[in-house]
Parts: structure tokens; C-alpha cells; sequence
């Protein structure tokens, strides 16, 4: 009944829009809007911005490396992770060009980039991998997950050394 009662609303609300009666910028624009806040800090913000990307990250890192191997069993689960994984990378390699860094962060921010750039690569080789089943792309994959994972762990302790002095 509910369900319904939703349909019928959206239902009126679409033709009052195409009819001209309901007028969503008269409505809109009555919606009181908070000024958006201008960072104070540029190293917190910059910590903000990686601190979210490492918490969307870890979680489908933590499944990867759980569930994703050279056997065909988990072929399937892999690559879509793998996807994942790629789709999320490029999203933060993206943000970090954008990003201003602090001149205190740069080097960290470098490694960082380095870093990503090399998990994408990484990522790219376990789809070929899963799609080849060649032991040879699986060890290329894995040698470049695990220097991607090095350099992030020299920018974690380079960002923590900074931000707590």
C-alpha cells in the first residue's frame, strides 16, 4: 500500500513538472544552503582526502588477498575485485592530481603516487593472469603488488612521521 501510495506521488510530481504547475527551482531554491567550509589546513585536508581513499581501499584489498589466487576456482571473483580494485585506484590517482599538496608532503605524496601508478599495474596483470591462466603474468602480478604495497607502506610511516611530529 505504501509502495503504491510513493508511485502515485512521483506519478503527480512528473506531470505537475511536464503540466508547469510544480516548479522544482521555485522549490529548490528555497532550500537553505550552508556556505561551504574553506580548509584551514591544507595537510589536514590533504590527510583527509588519503585517509578516505585508504578506508574505501582496504576493505576490497583485504578480499582480494583473501579469495584471489592462480586457481581457476576463484577465477571469476578475482577479476571482478581485481576491477574493482583498478576502478577505485584510478579514482585516487585522479584525486591526488587534483589534490594541492602541502610542501611538507611532497615527497610522501610522491611515493604515494608511485604507488598507486604501480597497483594499477599490478591490478592490469592480475587480469591477464585470470584471463591467461599463465603462472608467468600470476608472479609478474604479485611482484608488482608487492612493490606497490612497499611504497605505501614508506608513505604511511612518511605521513605519520609528519603529522606527528
Amino acid at each position: 500500500m505504501l509502495i503504491r501510495l510513493g508511485l502515485i506521488v512521483v506519478f503527480v510530481g512528473i506531470v505537475g513538472v511536464f503540466m508547469g504547475t510544480i516548479q522544482p527551482q521555485k522549490i529548490l531554491s528555497q532550500i537553505p544552503r550552508l556556505p561551504r567550509a574553506h580548509p584551514q589546513d591544507p595537510e589536514a585536508e590533504y590527510l583527509r582526502l588519503v585517509e578516505s581513499k585508504f578506508r574505501r581501499l582496504q576493505p576490497l584489498s583485504d578480499e582480494f588477498f583473501d579469495t584471489c589466487s592462480p586457481d581457476p576456482h576463484t577465477a571469476r571473483s578475482c577479476s571482478a575485485l581485481a576491477t574493482q580494485m583498478l576502478r577505485d585506484l584510478r579514482v585516487f590517482q585522479a584525486d591526488l592530481r587534483r589534490a594541492s599538496v602541502p610542501a611538507s608532503f611532497a615527497r610522501a605524496d610522491a611515493t604515494l603516487k608511485r604507488s598507486i601508478a604501480r597497483g594499477i599495474q599490478g591490478f592490469t596483470l592480475v587480469q591477464r593472469a585470470v584471463r591467461t591462466h599463465r603462472r608467468s603474468d600470476w608472479i609478474r602480478a604479485r611482484d608488482a603488488l608487492a612493490e606497490s604495497f612497499t611504497l605505501l607502506d614508506r608513505t604511511i610511516q612518511a605521513l605519520a612521521a609528519i603529522a606527528e611530529p
